[in-house]
């Protein structure tokens, strides 16, 4: 590397001219001073410890001069004052079996990204932070130490205070990373299962203790981004890249092209779609998967019970009578275990209840269908209004909400089942709703013109008085033609909102003419 690792140690105290790190990743000087974790959530994930966890001291890192390997030795065990920064990477040199380049480009980064995160935590004193990093801090020469650590991976991560992720400085990954607001948005990381894994484990602990989702990425900042910085090759020079500074003015002046970026915050939970679970992600290894896959439910199910009781106690101590429960991958399980909450030690609530939102979760047709049935037969049930947009229910369940649907002990004013992809079930969950007043909403759901004329049969073959005229349909954004667009607003007696569908404006005229004579 063109400059020493202790080099950077020493540049903890100054103040760096031309620095270009984000404002916004300021932290208080205070953030190590307590922590709001709840005993018992702790206790519990740290019991997931199957080998004690390793660290390396920040110090013994940056004077190493490259990635320490665990037969290097630098590790020793964690202790209970240490300030825990977890890297999560990937490898960078896959085809030699090697997390870093030869030419240590992602040492040198992590030294500097170290660096500029201590700068932000002026008062934590050097020799309380340390590093854990798989190839230093897991055995990497023992099978079975490994897979233990790795077992271990969710304790780890309950004793770390932050996560921070090194981005590979290749042109793709840099671009990804100036608009980056997630983990998953990283290329060359975002879309690998370990990757997803650390940071799933990582977010979702920081939840279940209330502890500041402290996760960052530190690496080069796009070329438009950086005064004097004319071209690409500019950025991606070799000594641009070694050291993360630009010099101008014939070398008498350098600043850094590199940057220190909080990911995470906007949502400021753990918030996983279907699609990015780390299952879901790329492996070099198949048979890794069934391992990634057994973390990740033990983390999920610790987090819905978590999430559940947070929530019940919360609406328990204050008067809001919605229980709003989106953004927490939550599961047909947590909607099970949500309805033993309400016949149990939470049933003196659910008079209190008129909405329940759990938009942008996990829940299948079977655990929105049981929401629907149960809630409605519960004494005092005074729900009015439930939200599962945004969830995985699919067509194939669609006549289990059906029935559920059509079981209700207990009308509900509106029902919002937008983006679910149900396509061919529309027809299937219309003609189970007939007990919604006042909306039904089944928006953006890849709904065409077979499952809008079967949806037509079903309004047509009802009962005059089965279902409210007040009911408005909601079919917007689907795919729904002239044709059967024309025969829905022809043949319904109820509202039908057809917006953003490929229908010429002629149609939505003719109807409201038809429906202005109606009224004469």
């Amino acid at each position: 590397m063109d400059q020493p690792a202790a080099d950077w140690a020493r540049c903890v105290s100054d103040a760096t001219e031309g620095s270009l790190f984000a404002d916004s990743c300021a932290l208080p000087c205070d953030l190590f001073q307590g922590r709001s974790d709840d005993p018992s959530s702790r206790s519990r994930l740290l019991a997931r410890e199957r080998t004690p966890m390793k660290v390396v001291p920040l110090d013994a890192f940056l004077s190493h001069g490259k990635l320490p390997h665990s037969r290097d030795r630098l590790q020793r065990d964690a202790e209970l004052a240490d300030c825990v920064v977890f890297v999560s990477h990937r490898w960078w040199n896959v085809a030699s079996n090697e997390p870093d380049t030869p030419e240590g480009h992602k040492y040198g980064l992590l030294c500097r990204a170290l660096v500029a995160l201590k700068r932000q935590v002026p008062n934590q004193r050097l020799d309380d932070v340390v590093i854990w990093i798989d190839y230093a801090c897991i055995d990497q020469d023992d099978p079975m130490e490994r897979d233990l650590g790795i077992s271990s991976l969710v304790s780890y991560v309950a004793r770390s205070d932050f996560l921070v992720i090194p981005v590979n400085p290749i042109p793709e990954a840099v671009s990804a990373f100036k608009n980056a607001s997630h983990p998953i948005d990283l290329v060359d990381y975002g879309e690998r299962a370990w990757c997803r894994l650390e940071v799933y484990v990582f977010l979702c602990v920081a939840e279940i203790l209330q502890k500041p989702l402290h996760c960052y990425a530190y690496g080069l900042m796009p070329s438009g981004m950086i005064q004097n910085c004319t071209c690409t090759a500019d950025l991606f020079s070799a000594s641009v890249v070694s050291t993360g500074h630009r010099s101008v003015a014939c070398g008498l002046l350098r600043f850094s092209v590199e940057r220190l970026q909080r990911l995470g915050v906007q949502q400021n939970s753990a918030m996983f779609s279907f699609e990015h679970l780390p299952t879901n992600g790329q492996l070099t290894h198949e048979a890794d998967r069934d391992l990634i896959s057994s973390v990740q439910q033990d983390v999920r199910q610790d987090y819905g019970r978590t999430v559940l009781d947070r929530a019940l106690r919360m609406m328990q101590s204050t008067q809001h009578r919605s229980l709003i429960l989106d953004d927490k991958q939550l599961t047909c399980d947590d909607a099970e275990n949500l309805i033993d909450c309400f016949q149990g030690t939470s049933k003196k609530m659910m008079p209190r209840v008129r909405r329940l939102s759990m938009c942008y979760n996990l829940l299948h047709c079977r655990g929105a269908a049981l929401l629907v049935r149960e809630l409605s037969i519960l004494p005092g049930s005074s729900i009015l209004s439930m939200d599962f947009s945004d969830n995985c229910l699919q067509a194939a369940g669609a006549e289990e909400l059906q029935h559920a649907l059509s079981s209700m002990k207990r009308p509900l004013r509106k029902l919002y089942l937008a983006r679910n992809c149900l396509g061919e079930g529309a027809a299937k969950v219309v003609a189970g709703a007939c007990r919604v007043q006042k909306l039904l909403d089944l928006s953006d759901n890849q709904i065409g013109n077979r499952e809008a004329e079967l949806i037509v049969r079903v309004l047509a073959d009802e009962a005059p008085g089965a279902r409210s005229p007040a009911q408005t349909l909601r079919l917007a954004k689907n795919n729904i033609e002239s044709q059967a667009g024309q025969a829905l607003l022809a043949a319904s007696q109820v509202v039908i909102d057809l917006a953003q569908n490929p229908i010429p404006p002629a149609v939505f005229a003719e109807a409201a003419m038809r429906q202005a004579a109606a009224l004469v």
